[in-house]
């Protein structure tokens, strides 16, 4: 077996196990770093809202010494207009941006997946000392927990400081970054899609997009090259090395849910979905019209009673588990999982 092939074992558990209990006991969690994945109330591999969702790893980008990103294919389920679903795999940590929605409310997609919406209620007033970073333009400040937004209307800019990173965004778009350490990244993007990050002269990362920005090959520090293949949907199909070895392969159903989970040196996952009787967009916690209910030899139920989400995992030989989840305005508010 090749260096490469033991290192994607090593790494490459398909699934995240991304309940905290100590954390979501306190109802909050601290991210040290923009370009990780938040933790999120899940069940296995069955996400709080029905969803599926899990990593594959691809590659890590070391920036500097201790200081990695972890390049990973990332699932989510997607709610539709007309009630329908489909499932999204992304490229991550290369999809980030920052918006206006309507207009008291500014959102983040986080470089690691999941946004934050900043809104009236996380602005602080007084404006606290501005970042010399900012420079003199008009700011508005907001804040939640460890992160601070600054946010420019008339520069078109934003700022961000997570955890001793900052992040700079112009017309919405990533083109720099800092570490904690204080060393600066130069990132190009085509739209929300970072399409190179350099350090100096150093190209650490190199992505090679069609006329719309969808990735079709990237290199890590011109050594890792990954090969993307899409569907006639626009969904990633297969992913190979550069010497056409197939890393990774997925198929999609009529509705456009993954179906089949296909990986190299590893043992194949076949998923079944049901229906979501009553299933609503917006903030409503039954916002898909699908939940997952099988995958592999694991089953899973989900359902909503008394506005608390209850979700039940089971596998032969094994206990079932249940999770509740209580939700508020479309926020968690508590998590408990029962004996």
């Amino acid at each position: 077996m090749s260096v490469r092939e033991l290192r994607w074992r090593a790494r490459g558990r398909l699934f995240c196990w991304l309940l905290l209990a100590n954390m979501l006991g306190r109802g909050a969690c601290v991210v040290a770093n923009p370009f990780a994945p938040e933790f999120s109330p899940a069940l296995g591999e069955l996400a709080w809202d029905g969803g599926l969702r899990w990593q594959m790893p691809l590659t890590a980008l070391q920036l500097e010494p201790g200081v990695e990103i972890d390049i990973t294919l990332d699932h989510e389920l997607v709610a539709l207009d007309y009630g329908e679903v489909e499932s999204r795999i992304a490229v991550r940590p290369l999809e980030t941006g920052v918006y206006c929605r309507g207009s008291n409310r500014i959102v983040w997609n986080r470089p690691g997946a999941g946004s934050r919406v900043f809104s009236d209620r996380d602005r602080v007033i007084p404006l606290p000392e501005v970042s010399a970073i900012v420079g003199t333009a008009p700011v508005e400040c907001y804040r939640q927990g460890p992160v601070r937004l600054y946010w420019s209307e008339v520069a078109r800019r934003a700022w961000i400081e997570d955890s001793g990173w900052i992040l700079e965004y112009e017309s919405g778009s990533l083109v720099r970054f800092s570490s904690p350490s204080g060393r600066v990244y130069e990132a190009t993007s085509h739209g929300r899609r970072v399409t190179g990050i350099r350090l100096g002269t150093d190209r650490l990362l190199a992505v090679d997009t069609e006329g719309h920005g969808i990735i079709e090959c990237m290199t890590a520090r011109g050594v890792a090259r990954f090969h993307i293949a899409y569907s006639d949907a626009g969904q990633i199909e297969r992913v190979t090395d550069n010497n056409k070895r197939t890393l990774a392969a997925f198929a999609y159903g009529p509705m456009g849910t993954v179906t089949a989970i296909r990986r190299a040196s590893m043992p194949s996952l076949d998923l079944a979905w049901l229906s979501n009787d009553g299933a609503a967009r917006g903030d409503s916690p039954n916002r898909f019209p699908v939940h997952l209910a099988k995958a592999g030899r694991r089953s899973y139920r989900y359902w909503i009673s008394g506005g608390v989400i209850y979700m039940e995992l089971s596998e032969p030989d094994t206990a079932k588990r249940l999770l509740r989840i209580g939700m508020q305005y479309g926020r968690i508010r508590w998590v408990k999982e029962s004996d």
